[in-house]
């Protein structure tokens, strides 16, 4: 049976994976996660994951790199810009009250390392997510609840935030931080023994 090495402390992809049943140990990755000038938004995600992976690789020990290591990152795109963890709650609540009544992108970017190739493959779902219009209330209560910290976008979908989601189309897992669905299918193509 393989281990799997998740580059993140992100403590929603944690519980995502262990819904897979797969053996994995946590090893953030800590790496510098600036979206290089004029990377189209949709490519961010990707760009991010796989620099995850490639600078963990570059700390682990010998027999940590003949395991498979998997990286992920989320960022949430509107208006062809990218909306990361905001900074502070007054930046969280400006980001909820654009997206109220609108839809937006949640795009999760995975990278997986194959310890067996020495390659890297990854990949980028995009998920629509639709807010309802919010009063200033709602966006208040939003922020008291302190989903926005750590959070692309300020919002958290499996937290107080879906009382305002009016729709999705796509993945809910992806918008949670980890498209499982697509992480699994990587894992099989590169024979990852369950």
């Amino acid at each position: 049976m393989d281990t799997l090495i998740l580059a993140s402390s992100s403590p929603r992809r944690k519980e995502l994976l262990e819904t897979m049943g797969i053996p994995f140990k946590i090893h953030p990755a800590n790496c510098d996660e600036t979206i290089p000038e004029g990377t189209e938004a949709e490519n961010a995600s990707k760009i991010i994951a796989e620099r995850k992976v490639l600078s963990l690789l570059e700390r682990l020990s010998e027999p940590e790199k003949k395991q498979f290591i998997l990286g992920a990152d989320t960022t949430v795109i509107f208006n062809r810009k990218i909306y990361g963890k905001p900074k502070s709650k007054e930046e969280a609540k400006s980001f909820l009250r654009s997206f109220q009544g609108r839809k937006q992108e949640v795009v999760t970017g995975v990278a997986l390392f194959d310890p067996r190739s020495g390659s890297v493959e990854s990949a980028s779902v995009s998920t629509s997510v639709e807010f309802k219009s919010m009063s200033e209330e709602d966006l208040e209560r939003c922020m008291n609840a302190e989903e926005w910290k750590d959070a692309a976008g300020g919002y958290k979908i499996q937290g107080f935030s879906a009382c305002f989601i009016k729709k999705i189309d796509g993945s809910y897992n992806n918008v949670v931080g980890l498209p499982i669905e697509v992480v699994y299918d990587m894992l099989v193509k590169h024979r990852f023994e369950f």
